[in-house]
């Protein structure tokens, strides 16, 4: 892991926690929970690492068409440098002559590699990084476009310092945040849009400085869409940080999400 990686994950932490985490690669398991995520196989002509996104990882309906789309690819994959040197293989005369559709799976076997690599530069500073167009300092993710400072993301576009995040657009400052475009120093936020300084906020537009709301549009200093003042919100957001980095530094990982905090724990 680089410097300039870890040393941007420090700064989001600290930013929203009010204190830094250290070594980005602990808290993997917690910021890939709900990020689909590249899983690595050999190459089939080198022991180069080539990337995909594993089965598991598609348990949403809009990902299932493109798992059961490339899924019999896995085993044919190569780097995009080792496609453009195996671009001009070809079959023989004798398979040419003798190919129908039967055994055409047979015939092409050798030459019937796929390189699943996009990448548009200048980038810099890449680790473990599937897809990519003008990145840098990125980690551990699929689809970094436009974007900086970023790990254990899906498709963060035009977005800096974003963590264990999918789908985010035009976004900075950011962990564990879901499907939603122009957020500011938010955790554990979903489908969302507008907002800053938000923790554990859903489906929302306009909120400023607000935790656990749902279904809300502009409001200021709220916790459970009710807006309390700056002074009393100010108090249990620190009783919370505290909460939430206890538990990160212990284990970590945390145990409530957007996702499962407002679920029946029953």
């Amino acid at each position: 892991m680089s410097k300039a990686i870890e040393e941007g994950f420090q700064v989001a932490t600290k930013l929203l926690l009010g204190k830094e985490l250290t070594n980005i690669d602990g808290y993997a398991v917690w910021l890939k929970r709900h990020v689909p995520f590249p899983v690595a196989e050999k190459s089939m002509v080198s022991n180069e690492k080539v990337y995909y996104i594993g089965k598991d990882d598609y348990n949403r309906d809009c990902l299932k068409v493109w798992w059961n789309t490339f899924a019999k690819l896995h085993g044919n994959l190569i780097t995009l440098k080792e496609a453009e040197e195996h671009k001009n293989l070809k079959i023989s005369d004798e398979d040419l002559n003798d190919l129908s559709l039967s055994n055409a799976k047979e015939k092409i076997k050798k030459i019937k590699f796929i390189s699943r690599d996009a990448r548009i530069e200048p980038s810099i500073d890449l680790e473990d990084v599937v897809y990519y167009a003008e990145a840098m300092h990125c980690s551990h993710g699929i689809y970094y476009t436009y974007s900086k400072y970023c790990s254990y993301c899906c498709f963060p576009r035009k977005s800096e310092y974003a963590y264990g995040s999918w789908t985010l657009l035009n976004s900075k400052f950011c962990i564990n945040c879901y499907e939603s475009s122009k957020l500011t120093r938010c955790f554990e936020v979903a489908e969302s849009t507008n907002c800053q300084d938000c923790y554990f906020c859903y489906n929302s537009e306009n909120l400023d400085n607000c935790m656990f709301c749902s279904n809300a549009t502009s409001k200021r200093y709220a916790i459970g869409n009710v807006e309390i003042g700056k002074e009393k919100y100010t108090e249990l957001k620190n009783k919370i940080l505290e909460s939430i980095n206890e538990e990160l530094e212990k284990k970590k990982d945390l145990k409530w999400d957007i996702y499962n905090i407002g679920c029946y724990d029953g």
